[in-house]
């Protein structure tokens, strides 16, 4: 049995009980400099595209690169 938080405002959300794996290729070949850019497409077989929403998706993007300033 999983368990759902449901929020004041409407908002239910359930974490199924799952371990995702996954693996690509990389490019070694200017190691340590490299950067590895990795697609995952992720969907269900239940519902389309405007009844789910991913909180991955929404984030804004942040500069994790440590030689530039923010």
């Amino acid at each position: 049995m999983t368990k759902a938080t449901v929020y004041f405002t409407g908002l239910v959300v359930w974490q199924p009980p799952a371990v995702y794996k996954s693996s690509c290729a990389i490019d070694v070949e200017y190691f340590p400099y490299d950067v590895q850019t990795c697609v995952l497409k992720l969907g269900s077989w239940t519902y389309d595209g405007f009844k789910v929403t991913s909180p991955l998706a929404q984030k804004k993007k942040k500069n994790n690169d440590p030689k530039t300033e923010t």
